[in-house]
């Protein structure tokens, strides 16, 4: 549709067709690819406000004269605060060690490495997916990060995480922690083992995100105050950003220090 055509009532019957799962679809992508789209509130939500954000762009450019969504109902739905137990992680950490799925399987080596410096760090999925070596300094125990969510951003690392960076390999000199097996990008299959990694260790309805929740609330459980866990996540307004600070500070060091060495401790704990 023209963008001058869509009105707030052609937002309305977006949503809701959306909602009700009228766009679902199970899709062949290529040869071992699918694209599964479930619909839902919360999916019908994520296109209304994409789509505001073209539309608020095209005001600015003076293609329409108002924004059709703004002002259109739409279901948030409740924040996704999943975050592992003890024992869930101890399950997790098994099935990371052992390297299998639940048929027997193997599950990607770069995969495992990812969902464990996820949980050990806090980082976003996509920040430690697209990590470059250039961020990493080991020597000051952190990473910086030059493209995270909230811009430029210097996270603290815990020595378990630390040892987790220094034993992953340099492939074909690429630039990527983590490269792909094919072309020059980062490796992009953490979303599709991580399935396979929950289903083994017996874990419901938690992805990549989960981890960056158990690590905040470890990081609670621990102590620390808001704002110290808001440096070691990264948030936007608390991180560590500005270019003249070379190295986190002691705090967050030991922050960082503490949370990790907890993790490690339940993920390490062997089986009964």
């Amino acid at each position: 549709m023209p963008a001058k055509s869509v009105t707030p009532a052609t937002v309305r019957r977006l949503i809701q067709d959306i909602t009700v799962g009228k766009t679902a679809a199970d899709v062949k992508t290529r040869l071992r690819g699918r694209a599964v789209v479930t619909g839902g509130a919360g999916t019908a939500a994520r296109v209304a406000d994409l789509l505001s954000g073209i539309m608020t762009w095209a005001v600015e450019e003076e293609i329409i004269d108002s924004n059709p969504v703004h002002g259109v109902k739409r279901y948030h739905g409740e924040p996704r605060d999943r975050f592992l137990s003890r024992d869930e992680m101890a399950r997790l950490g098994r099935v990371l060690d052992q390297g299998t799925d639940a048929d027997g399987q193997p599950i990607n080596p770069m995969a495992r490495t990812i969902v464990r410096l996820l949980l050990l760090t806090g980082c976003r999925a996509s920040e430690i997916e697209n990590l470059r070596w250039s961020e990493v300094d080991l020597a000051q125990r952190c990473l910086r990060l030059e493209d995270s969510k909230t811009g430029k951003s210097l996270r603290a690392l815990g020595r378990e995480a630390i040892e987790v960076l220094s034993q992953q390999p340099l492939v074909n000199v690429s630039p990527y922690v983590f490269p792909g097996a094919r072309g020059e990008g980062p490796y992009q299959g953490t979303k599709r083992e991580i399935r396979r990694v929950m289903a083994a260790a017996g874990i419901a309805n938690a992805g990549r995100h989960a981890l960056r929740h158990t690590f905040a609330s470890i990081a609670s459980e621990c102590g620390y105050s808001d704002a110290t866990i808001a440096g070691l996540l990264g948030h936007k307004g608390r991180g560590v950003t500005s270019r003249y600070v070379h190295r986190p500070d002691s705090a967050l060091l030991s922050a960082a220090e503490g949370v990790c060495t907890t993790i490690a401790d339940a993920i390490s704990v062997p089986s009964v």
